[in-house]
C-alpha cells in the first residue's frame, strides 16, 4: 500500500474532529454513519463501518 495525502483535521479544544470533505467522498460517509478506528503497528486506520459487537452480552453495549 502506497501511502497518499488526502486532508488533514485540526483538533478542537474538547478533542474533536470534523472528517474532511475529501474523506467523507472517499470513505462514502454520510450523517449518522459509523466510523471506526483500528491499530495497524504503529498506525490507526480509520475506516467506514460498525463495530459488531460478538459475545454472550452484546445486548448492553
Amino acid at each position: 500500500m502506497t501511502d497518499h495525502f488526502i486532508s488533514e483535521a485540526k483538533v478542537s479544544g474538547r478533542g474533536q474532529i470534523a472528517i474532511p470533505k475529501a474523506v467523507k467522498e472517499r470513505l462514502k460517509i454520510i450523517e449518522g454513519d459509523y466510523v471506526v478506528f483500528i491499530e495497524s503497528g504503529e498506525d490507526i486506520v480509520i475506516r467506514a463501518g460498525k463495530l459488531v459487537w460478538k459475545g454472550e452480552d452484546s445486548s448492553n453495549r
